[in-house]
């Protein structure tokens, strides 16, 4: 009888890790960002992918609008999504909309965080 109770309790367990695991492969929704009244939008994105964001190298201003369930970051003056380089890393929250002055090549990046 113990043997079933440890047997029950475990599947239970495992039932539960099993259904809370890995977040889902994409985000949900859009990214989407203004640049030289060029729109370009990322519909649910794949989590951890990076995109080249078109633009040149004057100073300009981007309007973003990250209407995913996910964090986006949009790294700046890098040539892809690796934050060690020189530049800066604008963190883009979920639902959320604004503007930063870009000066340089960007990218966006969407994470599960």
């Amino acid at each position: 009888m113990k043997h079933l109770a440890v047997l029950a309790a475990t599947a239970a367990a495992v039932g539960l890790l099993s259904a809370t695991a890995a977040p889902a492969d994409a985000a949900t929704g859009t990214f989407i960002w203004k640049l030289n009244g060029q729109t370009t939008e990322l519909n649910n994105p794949k989590d951890g992918s990076c995109h080249r964001m078109p633009g040149g190298a004057s100073t300009q201003v981007v309007e973003y609008s990250n209407k995913t369930n996910r964090t986006a970051s949009v790294f700046q003056g890098t040539t892809s999504c690796d934050s060690r380089g020189p530049g800066t890393v604008h963190r883009v929250d979920p639902r959320r909309t604004g503007y930063f002055s870009a000066r340089s090549e960007m990218s966006v990046r969407i994470w599960t965080r």
